[in-house]
């Protein structure tokens, strides 16, 4: 085991060490002779702990948190960083621009296109374009409208890996996901005939 970071409390050292494996927060007692956890992280290592103010601060898994020597707790900090320069502010973008598939609703009246990562459907002549995802924190794309006209399928990586997912192609409900513990790509979706079942490729 590797026992390292040794900081000084009074009558107790704090150390990291990795005996269990994994790297958490241990604290050995110089009156009592013993040693106890006080930490108990199984995924990532404590890393870089500093000392002071009767706190240790901490990284662990990419997150900073501050161990709290007179409540033995840990907690995870929440930080957020405000900035005043350009590349911070929001502004407007045409998504026309960056248009990838289209697809024509049955009856012609609208098409189903993706754009920024996106899922619009808009008029052909009269009407609103509809922004039916409008997720920020996930790359829609390759949007297809069902023979029956009442649903919209396409791909998305908003739970990490690509799946599929239907949804109303008015936009008044949530999209419904499909498949789920994606192993390879998917790509080309198809709906059968009756608007039932939905056909695509992978590797």
């Amino acid at each position: 085991a590797q026992d390292i970071f040794p900081m000084w409390f009074g009558d107790e050292i704090y150390f990291c060490s990795d005996r269990d494996r994994t790297m958490n927060l241990f604290c050995f007692n110089l009156k009592t002779g013993q040693t106890r956890k006080v930490t108990h992280f199984t995924d990532y290592d404590i890393k870089f702990p500093s000392a002071g103010d009767n706190r240790i601060v901490f990284e662990q898994g990419g997150y900073i948190h501050v161990f709290d020597l007179s409540t033995q707790t840990e907690t995870k900090l929440t930080i957020q960083i405000g900035d005043d320069f350009n590349a911070g502010r929001s502004e407007l973008k045409d998504a026309t621009r960056f248009l990838g598939a289209v697809n024509p609703s049955p009856d012609g009246n609208r098409i189903v296109a993706t754009a920024r990562g996106d899922i619009f459907t808009i008029p052909v002549k009269e009407g609103i374009t509809r922004n039916l995802t409008a997720s920020s924190n996930a790359h829609d794309r390759d949007a297809v409208w069902s023979p029956d006209g009442k649903w919209i399928a396409f791909l998305s990586d908003r739970n990490g890996e690509y799946e599929i997912y239907i949804q109303k192609q008015d936009g008044s409900e949530p999209a419904v996901q499909l498949t789920s513990g994606a192993d390879t790509y998917k790509f080309s979706i198809k709906w059968s005939p009756d608007s039932k079942k939905i056909l695509w490729n992978d590797k």
